[in-house]
């Protein structure tokens, strides 16, 4: 997995960030790499013209305490669960797991891709689309190994 940032002092900037009720979490954010020793995240950026920071970071999450979303299913249990008026609460979430990791993002944006703005799903939609890629988050330093790579 893999972090980009314009900021070097990730672990300490954790520690003094507080979860809020919105669209995603506040933690760092990875990606997996792929073959090409990219991540999701930078060929995004690349296919998009956003920036990536020029730190690039080894992300090695302790899994034991992360919530994984990996399909429609986990999607709906995490907003019936933690949701407060439509926005996910994710201080409630931060005391019961130590971050959230998003996988099968294609499938998960082709399974809400009918979803209109009327639905009750638009959160579940709203929130998919705002990941861009297969992606994680993790929100306490002690959950999370770094290795910076430049």
């Amino acid at each position: 997995m893999l972090h980009c940032s314009r900021d070097h002092r990730l672990l300490e900037n954790l520690s003094k960030r507080r979860q809020l009720s919105s669209i995603k979490p506040i933690g760092i954010w990875y990606s997996p790499l792929l073959p090409n020793n990219l991540s999701e995240w930078q060929v995004w950026c690349e296919s998009t013209g956003y920036g990536t920071g020029e730190y690039l970071y080894e992300i090695v999450p302790d899994y034991a305490k992360v919530l994984i979303v990996e399909d429609l299913s986990s999607l709906e249990n995490l907003f019936k669960t933690y949701t407060n008026s439509k926005c996910i609460d994710w201080s409630s979430v931060s005391r019961d797991y130590t971050g959230i990791e998003f996988r099968n993002f294609a499938r998960l944006k082709q399974d809400l891709v009918s979803v209109d703005l009327a639905s009750k799903r638009w959160p579940l939609k709203l929130l998919v689309l705002s990941l861009d890629c297969n992606s994680g988050c993790i929100w306490h330093p002690n959950a999370l190994k770094l290795n910076p790579l430049c």
